[in-house]
């Protein structure tokens, strides 16, 4: 990529739980480790403690605090399977740690220092699962990739089904505040990555002229577009709530990757007004 920044990406960090979901994303962050030659660190956390959300009917007792003993005894057999599993050329090493979740990834993450995190969201956050996902990811000192129950690793760089397979593409969303032209440096950055981008800015209550307004933020999203990426950019600008045209376009082109900044907010004003960021990390195809 002519001119263009070469991502350098020397860590993957995989979080394991050893649901099916963690193992559908260990298979994606050996994937992206061979694409980009990194190393690959597991983690598990062992914490004996009630979780974070309790439901009515859980009550802590000594036939828990067995259950954890269990699995924090048998965790270290567990990731060296794992690891013995992992292909040859893949250079692998585990981390076991205690605490809150997402303060010990955060913890690994930095010491390490981990370029990019891979995990898995087991859903939003309610009252019998606290997403550390959702914690995690305005929280994460280096990027955060993440997937889902629908994630195939085997298409991890193929087009989806009915898509063109000529064209693996990657969706960036953009709302023009801070961190949007990072984005798109990222992107421009996925050298080895050679996906066709759409850069979907989403304008809402616009009443004044409509037109007008989406050629005044399409000139405005062009600015932030890196020339290297220009040719395989295409830029669109829709109208309505930003989650949902994020979601509709990367239904109708197949994208592979949504790559969006997340804007860490307070509970109450996401209460109030949303979160795209976490619409699209849960509800992403």
């Amino acid at each position: 990529m002519g001119g263009g920044r070469v991502l350098d990406i020397r860590t993957i960090l995989c979080p394991v739980d050893f649901s099916p979901l963690s193992d559908r994303t260990l298979q994606v962050a050996a994937a992206l480790c061979r694409r980009f030659d990194a190393r690959l660190v597991l983690h598990h956390n062992l914490d004996a403690r009630p979780p974070g959300f309790l439901s009515v009917s859980w009550m802590w007792s000594e036939d828990h605090e067995d259950e954890a003993a269990a699995r924090a005894a048998a965790a270290p057999e567990r990731m060296q399977k794992l690891l013995a599993a992992l292909p040859e050329d893949i250079d692998g090493e585990a981390r076991l740690t205690r605490g809150p979740l997402d303060r010990a990834l955060r913890e690994v993450a930095q010491r390490l220092p981990a370029d990019l995190i891979v995990m898995g969201s087991h859903g939003w956050s309610n009252s019998e699962h606290r997403s550390v996902t959702e914690k995690l990811i305005s929280k994460a000192p280096c990027t955060v990739l993440t997937t889902n129950e629908e994630t195939d690793p085997e298409q991890l760089f193929r087009p989806r089904p009915g898509s063109d397979p000529e064209k693996l593409t990657v969706l960036v969303p953009v709302d023009l505040e801070a961190g949007s032209e990072e984005t798109l440096v990222f992107v421009e950055a996925m050298g080895t990555m050679p996906h066709e981008v759409h850069v979907l800015h989403v304008l809402e209550d616009v009443r004044d002229d409509p037109d007008a307004a989406a050629l005044e933020a399409r000139d405005r999203v062009l600015e932030l577009v890196p020339e290297t990426l220009r040719d395989r950019t295409f830029i669109e600008v829709r109208f309505g709530k930003p989650g949902e045209e994020v979601l509709r376009l990367a239904e109708e082109k197949g994208s592979l990757f949504i790559v969006m900044a997340a804007h860490p907010k307070g509970i109450l004003s996401r209460f109030l007004f949303g979160d795209t960021a976490l619409e699209v990390l849960h509800d992403s195809p």
